[in-house]
């Protein structure tokens, strides 16, 4: 019974299994989604921190300017670039445009 009771109070407070993933820009440093990833989590901007950028995603239905340290601003359009080429630019944030 105790089991019973245990398996029940931890059933109420798992996530949902059909939750929908809030829309977000994500960056990568490396290509098809790898190395180090940086998203936006529902904020209209972002620090992305001096890196260059390989692949993104944006799954918000928002344009976003790429900010860095030549060139720019860069714009995403909602989408997905699995090897984005920026040369050799250094990318320090990004906002919706």
């Amino acid at each position: 019974m105790a089991f019973a009771a245990v398996a029940a109070t931890a059933t109420a407070f798992a996530p949902a299994a059909n939750a929908a993933p809030v829309p977000e820009l994500c960056v990568h440093t490396g290509t098809n989604y790898s190395g180090s990833k940086t998203c936006s989590n529902g904020w209209s901007g972002i620090s992305i921190g001096n890196y260059r950028i390989r692949s993104w995603s944006n799954t918000t239905g928002n344009v976003w300017c790429l900010y860095a340290d030549v060139g720019g601003p860069w714009k995403v359009y909602p989408g997905y670039d699995p090897n984005a080429d920026y040369g050799e630019a250094r990318f320090h944030s990004a906002h919706i445009c």
